[in-house]
This record gives structure tokens, sequence and C-alpha cells, in this order.
């Protein structure tokens, strides 16, 4: 009896180690990954990336109607990237304004942009009527957690009717996104700057 018991306890401890042990070492090896990379395993969970529609299906919901869409590249020289980042109180990337991707009609244009948000990018399309003033926009994908809301009609809403003549600014004409301050700013100094790209470009 006394060596049946050993014998079992000695099977159940064999057992807890080779199904247990694997599962210490990868998280070890996680860890271990998370220390050398200045990440942990809670990035893992809360950073993932979202697409909602293409560039294609967002013309349609920004511009929506127009049958005559025409694509446009427009490509911003030093002296208009220096006026815009005046006139918008923004610092501009140095890739911005290489390779901007506009969609005209009619009816008014739409453009195509991404900012930095706090876990990574923010793509969005802004459109704009006739007078230079923002018709619609839409998220078409992004890197977020705390600051999915920013794809929300009630935060996107506010930017509607804005122009030239608006702040568009946090805490003055736009109200951010409680605990996603980093994204609701990147998206409205984004917007504003490309409010004063859209008028240095179509609007002279």
């Amino acid at each position: 009896m006394r060596i049946f018991r050993k014998t079992l306890v000695a099977s159940i401890s064999l057992a807890a180690f080779v199904f247990i042990l694997p599962f210490e070492l990868m998280q070890g090896v996680i860890t271990g990954m998370a220390g050398k990379h200045r990440f942990n395993l809670k990035f893992i969970s809360e950073v993932y990336a979202e697409i909602f529609c293409s560039v294609d299906e967002a013309v349609q919901i920004v511009l929506p109607g127009a049958t005559d869409i025409k694509e446009e590249i427009k490509v911003l020289t030093a002296e208009q990237k220096k006026l815009i980042q005046e006139k918008a109180g923004v610092d501009l990337d140095p890739e911005f304004g290489k390779d901007m991707h506009f969609y005209t009609s009619a009816s008014g244009a739409a453009v195509v942009d991404t900012v930095k948000g706090k876990w990574g990018p923010i793509k969005y399309m802004l459109s704009f009527d006739a007078e230079g003033s923002i018709k619609d926009l839409v998220v078409l994908e992004l890197t977020e957690r705390r600051g999915r809301p920013v794809r929300e009609r009630k935060f996107l809403d506010q930017y509607i009717g804005k122009s030239t003549v608006d702040p568009i600014k946090l805490k003055k004409d736009i109200k951010g996104i409680g605990g996603a301050t980093i994204s609701s700013r990147q998206m409205t100094d984004g917007i504003r700057k490309l409010v004063f790209t859209y008028a240095e470009l179509y609007r002279k």
C-alpha cells in the first residue's frame, strides 16, 4: 500500500512538472522579452489594429452621391509647408505633404491623413465643401484602445462645418475624450492642419 501511494504521488508530481514547466518557461521567455524591449504583457492585450473601411469606401461616405470623383496627388512646397505650419500652429511631420492624395468632385474634395495616437497611427479621411468648410470625416483604421472613441460620431461631428476662421482646438471649440487626451489632441491638430492645407491648395 505504501509503495502504491509513493508511486501515485511520484506520478502526480511528474505529471505536474511536465505540464506546468512549459508554461512557466514560456512566461519566463515572454517576461524576459518584455524587459528587454521595455513593454509588458498588458501591452499585448491593449494594442491591436482595427480597420473599419477602405479608402474607396471612405470616399463614398464623406462625398455621398458624387459621381465625378477624380484622384489628385499633391506635393507641398517648402514655402507652402511653412505657411501651413504658421497658420495652423502645429509642427508638421517631415513626411507631410510629400504625397497627398485628394479626391475631388464638383461638390467638394476629400483627403487622407494619418496622425500618431498614443499607441499607434490613426488614419482618417476628411472632406470639404466648395467653400472650404469641413463636410464630413471618418476614421479608416487605428491602433488604439482608450482612444477608440475618436471614431465615434459624437466626437467627429464636432468638426463638421469648421473652417480656417474657427479655432479647432481642444478646450475651445472641440471637447476631447476622457482618458484619451493624446489621441483627441492629435486628431484635432491634424484636422486643423488639413483645413489650412486645403485652403492653401484649393482656395487661392
